[in-house]
């Protein structure tokens, strides 16, 4: 995992705690020191972190000596190099936790000179985790006294509720899916038949109680406009939130914007109906999906919107469905695939493909080619291939769409 620095109002919030006196508990924590030489100092912060993962987020400040739960004086934190105990905290994180705890930021705030360190621990929806260093192996959640070991029943309970938010995650999915095939498309200029497919990117908070991102004016937030309008220029505020749209003839894509922070693109412009039936341009299909997701993933990151994120690529009305004839000629005078015997021609089986989501942990570990490769291994797996030829050995994407 990667670090995400505090914006400018984040790290006004911390200093309005310490201003204003705001008492420790369940979502803060002040601490006087950092240190993180001995195993037992390692092990007591990968604790505090996590006890907020597990249970509903929250700050936990360094540089504070506190006094009864309030701040009683500003010491901070000394250090030759802030940037190495933010990669040592970083790789700390890593190692010494599981599941991993994703979207964890951090920032050195100063305060009336002095330098603090904020970490801002979100809610998790992978939890439990539980200290792994040095074959710990406990967990930690948090109330208003502090962090404490969770017993075998909130262990069971907090289980139970990630599994459930995954399943939940997966439903909408499928849910969307049964609507759109039943015809009922966010838009009226968008009554036609697959196949097309479609790009799901889900925050894993999406459906807490209450979710509801204020929607900007696209027109005027051009830092937002900027990331889509070239490819959608067409926008317009609808019952689920925004939708943004490109259409000609019998091709159409657009992109609807959730209020609770889902993203759904759906397009068709890489099928083909021949002679020979219906084929798709795989490599054109690829390459559109990458640009979904740099366009959605960012968006979603301007709103505020707080990962993880699942992605979802299915496609939908494809039963026989086979590869692009130009594209399959190509692959067959490519010697690598004829010495390798890799050629496939066969057809889709199924008349609605799910391609398995993949997980974003947090904006800054984004590789979009990385991410979305096991996916695009499976659609060419879908054709007959082994895997996807746009990819070589050491997982670098290497052939642009056609």
């Amino acid at each position: 995992m990667s670090f995400e620095s505090l914006d400018r109002s984040a790290s006004q919030y911390v200093i309005n705690l310490i201003d204003n006196g705001i008492s420790e508990g369940k979502t803060l924590d002040y601490k006087k020191e950092l240190h993180l030489d001995k195993p037992s100092e390692k092990k007591e912060f990968l604790a505090d972190v996590s006890s907020f993962a597990n249970t509903e987020g929250g700050w936990l400040i360094f540089g504070v000596e506190e006094e009864g739960g309030k701040p009683k004086k500003v010491c901070g934190i000394e250090v030759d190099d802030e940037d190495e105990l933010k990669q040592k905290i970083n790789n700390l994180l890593l190692t010494g936790v599981e599941t991993k705890i994703t979207g964890v930021t951090s920032n050195f705030v100063t305060y009336k000179g002095k330098r603090i360190l904020a970490l801002h621990i979100p809610r998790s929806y992978l939890k439990p985790h539980r200290v792994t260093l040095e074959k710990d192996y406990r967990f930690y959640a948090r109330n208003d006294s502090g962090k404490y070991l969770m017993d075998v029943d909130e262990l069971r309970l907090a289980f139970t509720a990630s599994e459930q938010w995954a399943d939940r995650i997966r439903r909408f999915r499928e849910e969307r899916l049964a609507t759109l095939l039943g015809g009922d498309y966010p838009s009226p200029l968008f009554k036609f038949s697959p196949p097309w497919y479609t790009l799901h990117i889900v925050s894993y908070g999406a459906f807490s109680p209450g979710r509801n991102y204020p929607l900007p004016d696209f027109y005027k937030h051009s830092d937002l406009m900027g990331l889509v309008y070239n490819y959608f220029p067409n926008y317009s505020p609808n019952a689920d939130g925004a939708i943004l749209w490109r259409k000609q003839e019998n091709m159409c894509e657009y992109l609807q914007l959730f209020r609770n922070g889902v993203v759904e693109f759906l397009g068709n412009e890489c099928f083909e109906t021949t002679n020979s039936g219906l084929e798709l341009h795989l490599n054109c299909f690829e390459e559109t999906i990458l640009e979904y997701l740099k366009m959605g993933v960012p968006l979603l990151q301007q709103l505020g919107v707080e990962s993880p994120l699942a992605v979802f690529i299915t496609l939908c009305g494809v039963r026989g469905c086979r590869i692009h004839q130009g594209l399959l000629e190509h692959l067959k005078r490519n010697p690598e695939f004829l010495i390798r015997k890799e050629i496939g021609a066969g057809a889709i089986t199924r008349e609605v493909l799910f391609i398995p989501e993949v997980v974003i942990e947090n904006y800054a570990s984004l590789e979009p080619d990385k991410l979305l490769r096991p996916c695009f291994d499976v659609l060419w797996n879908a054709f007959g291939f082994p895997g996807s030829p746009n990819y070589d050995q050491d997982g670098k994407r290497k052939i642009k769409g056609i």
